[in-house]
């Protein structure tokens, strides 16, 4: 809710694709994970026997320390960056982070049921009255918590839109049992985009899933599962992937396993014992992805958070007889070649056509004539780039081959044009707040950054995904009422400059904080090349910005990571299941 000068109340709609906020990465069949975790955090961070962990799409870390009774929370990577949150809460077990970095937190031992912490705030504020503890808490793409009740052998929900919303018992029966429709002292839920809930039922030994809006489920890991490749003692805790895969914390087996369209195998933790070592877990309790596919665990019994580096996620194609190499995985400007073992096929005639992509596109063009050469050189590339070779071989047999597919990433670059040292510290000519919402589920989501250093914020590892020839409305907030002036620029020609022609937004904030911006985004065929770009955001006192130099005393410059996207090739595209919902969304900064 925003006031202007006359008292005037201004409500702010934003018509917005709900999107989660924890992470489901899209991993390949040969995905692999090290098996030797790093401790990110121990006892003298998060305390004794750490429950519940939460990463959400930010990376940022949420855990509860039970000994000092607070949240912790730091960025991944930057342990030096903790914060605690909350006092005086006891043997909270759960916690979910929304989008909205609001916390719901149980809090049933201290000030009863479940309560929520509004970002940037510290205390709870009771939400919702529970006749039983939630072990674990989800909220779902409808905004709907779940309640898992594990002594109540049951799981409730209840809108968080709807404050006359009734509670629905939406798994167990409220007595223990082993039956389809009964649960016994379950430990993790987990709600799907479809909306069908996972449970890890732990004192059944099994994961059930039941589908939206049914009451009886079906067995799909462990004891009484109809094809039982995996047995689990006490599952406490489960996550999905982008493919729906299933990662489950084996906690009694002191493991961590993973149930797909391929089968099932253990990940960590498979000695078959418990311990201290890198790669032993001792009663392991939940997991969560960051946005990299690196795994991070709370090593209840060890009294440690374990992350364990995702390795190898190459996407094979088809066969894998043909395995394509590169000379370099980063390229600097500098020469490089791609080759392939050909020792594995015939090569009598056969022929060679290579292809190349935007990094992540899957937009596939020849990138030379077929010839009967297995190596291609090439002498530099401009942008990320995912590169496979499609072999023809006509004789003794007719076969057509696709390799798999290698990604040389263009080296992070430190050229683009600088911004000269302005003052946002001064007077509060900053860009403390910056929201816009892109496709396929990302959004840039900056909140309170206030001043950085020298008055400029590389900010490039948050990204959103946006169609070319589209516009797109976002909001900024700074901190200083008058005359400021905001744009934006887009290097789509990734020369490192910001040119005059790739400025897609300009604003004027008259006597105000706050600005609605809309972004234009021109077509392919007018600039906007297909790819991953630097996106520059300038703000600006009494002038306009300048994004490669000053053109005012006072301001602050953020970069960002845009991925255009083309709008022919999503448009042809099946997008019915996606199961998301257009929802109201109130930014109040």
């Amino acid at each position: 809710m925003l006031f202007n000068n006359k008292s005037h109340l201004w409500i702010l709609f934003l018509m917005v694709e709900r999107t989660i906020s924890y992470n489901q990465p899209k991993f390949h069949s040969n995905a692999t994970w090290n098996p030797n975790g790093t401790t990110v955090a121990n006892i003298t961070t998060i305390g004794s026997y750490p429950s519940d962990i939460f990463v959400n799409s930010k990376n940022q870390i949420y855990v509860f320390n039970q000994d000092d009774h607070q949240i912790i929370t730091w960025s991944d990577g930057n342990l030096t960056s903790t914060r605690n949150i909350s006092a005086d809460l006891t043997n909270s077990s759960s916690l979910f982070v929304t989008t909205a970095d609001e916390i719901y937190i149980d809090t049933f031992y201290s000030i009863g049921g479940v309560s929520k912490i509004i970002f940037n705030l510290t205390q709870p504020i009771p939400w919702m009255n529970f006749c039983q503890q939630c072990w674990d808490l989800f909220v779902d793409l409808r905004n709907t918590l779940y309640c898992l009740m594990s002594e109540r052998h049951q799981i409730i929900a209840k809108s968080l839109s709807n404050d006359y919303s009734h509670l629905r018992i939406v798994a167990g029966t409220g007595a223990a049992g082993s039956t389809l429709t009964t649960l016994r002292y379950p430990r993790g839920v987990f709600v799907h985009t479809t909306l069908d809930l996972y449970v890890a039922d732990c004192g059944n030994h099994r994961i059930l899933l039941f589908y939206f809006e049914r009451l009886t489920a079906e067995a799909i890991v462990g004891n009484g599962s109809l094809n039982i490749t995996i047995a689990l003692s006490c599952p406490t805790s489960l996550i999905l992937d982008a493919d729906a895969n299933l990662y489950i914390v084996d906690s009694n087996n002191h493991r961590i396993v993973v149930q797909g369209l391929n089968g099932s195998k253990c990940l960590i933790g498979c000695s078959g014992s418990s311990g201290f070592a890198s790669n032993q877990l001792n009663s392991p309790w939940s997991l969560s992805f960051d946005s990299y596919g690196n795994l991070f665990v709370t090593d209840r019994g060890n009294h440690r958070i374990q992350k364990f580096d995702l390795m190898y996620n190459s996407r094979i194609v088809t066969s894998s007889l043909i395995t394509l190499y590169s000379s370099s995985t980063t390229s600097c400007g500098c020469p490089f070649r791609l080759f392939m073992n050909t020792s594995s096929f015939n090569q009598t005639n056969a022929t060679y056509q290579w292809q190349s992509s935007p990094a992540g596109q899957y937009i596939w063009s020849n990138i030379n004539i077929s010839y009967s050469i297995s190596v291609l050189y090439l002498s530099s590339q401009l942008y990320s780039t995912d590169y496979r070779c499609q072999i023809v071989i006509v004789y003794p047999s007719p076969m057509n081959f696709i390799s798999n597919t290698v990604t040389v990433l263009t080296e992070v670059n430190d050229t683009y044009c600088p911004t000269k040292v302005v003052d946002c510290a001064c007077c509060g000519d900053d860009i403390n707040n910056f929201v816009l919402i892109g496709e396929l589920g990302t959004q840039i989501h900056d909140l309170n950054t206030s001043c950085a250093t020298n008055s400029y914020d590389n900010r490039t590892q948050e990204s959103v995904s946006l169609f070319e020839n589209r516009n797109y409305t976002g909001q900024m907030s700074t901190n200083f009422l008058t005359d400021e002036q905001f744009a934006i620029w887009i290097d789509f020609n990734d020369d490192f400059q910001f040119e005059s022609w790739e400025q897609v937004t300009y604003h004027v904030l008259n006597a105000t904080f706050y600005a609605n911006f809309t972004m234009i985004i021109p077509p392919s065929s007018s600039g906007a090349t297909i790819g991953v770009h630097r996106m520059r955001a300038t703000l600006a006192f009494a002038a306009m910005p300048n994004p490669c130099g000053a053109s005012s005393i006072y301001g602050e410059t953020h970069d960002y990571t845009v991925n255009i996207l083309q709008l022919a090739v999503f448009a042809s595209q099946d997008w019915t299941d996606t199961k998301m919902q257009t929802n109201i969304l109130i930014y109040v900064f």
